[in-house]
């Protein structure tokens, strides 16, 4: 594999452009927006600066990182490439339309894939005549800090497609684990117990915003449940939930929070608004957000902490074990997603064999 072809000047598609280029790769990107190709190069070209001044890449890599990048102006011009990653606005419309021209300029048998977190990749490939070449790579925001690779397999993916894909990610130096489409895919489809449930609690009296935080960094997580949905953004969190729900038929156990729809009807979207569970003080967090605090029942019924974190987990443990029994991904891959994308100490799997030994 000697070029990747990147539709999608976007935060995204730049990050895994940047990937590419330090991991060796010739890169060709597209954007129907001739200015975002601009910006694009600028911002990897400082993505690159910042790894030279980490000590990460060497100047002289990263001047042939930067001179691989080319752009395509036309799709056409992507014809050559062994691999198209499409990473454009999370619109299901524009996506099957960009397939489709793209399995008319991009010859077989380069895979074409898609970085959606939003649809299935079957619902993309609907837009494609040969679905076998259609396969999900969802990376994680930013691609060149984050190991994990979720290689998604919809119904019609071809064998040649799934090892491309695959290919690719290793070649990216990634970690791949293999998933069946969908909703949610593996990751987030797992850890939305780590924020309903913590909500419940709340909405229990079972303690405070920041107890119940620190009842889960307390023991190795980096973020409490509050905090990280706050760092993810409010509304962003509550769509992915909602999505989840709905395409898994609407299960009681995944039914999002009044708490957090509130929240975000009120316009609190975390970090990036200055104000969500908690509030903010130039990116840095200040205190429990009153508004918030005041959707909260005033008599407390105290829950231990380590109640707190056994009721999460088990959770997420059940919700692990559900995916691995409608062949979503092994248990393995399921520990190994959590561990990469979260930074848990250990995954749902290896908590609940040491939970059971404890």
């Amino acid at each position: 594999m000697k070029t990747l072809g990147v539709v999608g000047a976007g935060t995204m598609g730049r990050g895994i452009a940047q990937l590419a280029l330090q991991s060796g790769l010739s890169v060709a990107m597209n954007d129907a927006d001739p200015s975002a190709l601009e910006r694009a190069r600028s911002a990897v070209e400082a993505g690159l600066a910042k790894g030279v001044a980490r000590g990460k890449l060497s100047a002289s890599d990263a001047g042939a990182a930067l001179s691989r990048l080319s752009f395509a102006r036309e799709l056409h011009a992507l014809a050559a490439c062994d691999i198209v990653v499409e990473a454009v606005f999370e619109d299901l419309a524009l996506k099957r339309g960009l397939f489709a021209k793209l399995e008319r300029l991009v010859p077989a048998p380069a895979a074409l894939a898609t970085n959606t977190s939003s649809f299935l990749v079957s619902g993309v490939a609907d837009g494609v005549e040969a679905k076998d070449r259609v396969v999900g790579l969802h990376f994680f925001n930013p691609p060149v800090a984050m190991r994990l690779v979720e290689v998604v397999r919809h119904p019609g993916t071809g064998e040649a497609a799934w090892a491309g894909a695959w290919d690719l990610a290793l070649a990216l130096g990634r970690t791949p684990v293999a998933v069946k489409d969908g909703p949610g895919f593996l990751v987030n489809r797992v850890v939305r117990s780590y924020y309903l449930v913590a909500q419940r609690l709340a909405a229990e009296g079972a303690g405070t915003l920041t107890e119940l935080d620190d009842a889960m960094t307390a023991q190795g997580l980096p973020m409490g449940p509050f905090t990280l949905m706050d760092f993810i953004g409010l509304e962003v969190n509550l769509a992915i939930t909602k999505s989840i729900y709905e395409g898994l038929g609407r299960p009681a156990r995944l039914e999002p929070h009044w708490l957090q729809e509130k929240l975000v009807g009120m316009g609190f979207k975390g970090v990036k608004s200055a104000a969500g569970f908690y509030l903010y003080l130039g990116g840095r967090k200040d205190q429990e957000n009153p508004a918030a605090v005041s959707l909260l029942p005033r008599q407390r019924r105290p829950v231990p902490a380590g109640t707190v974190f056994r009721r999460v987990m088990e959770a997420v443990r059940a919700e692990a074990e559900l995916m691995v029994e409608e062949g979503v991904a092994s248990s393995k891959d399921v520990d190994t997603a959590v561990e990469l994308a979260m930074n848990f100490p250990e995954g749902p799997f290896a908590w609940g064999r040491h939970a059971a030994q404890a």
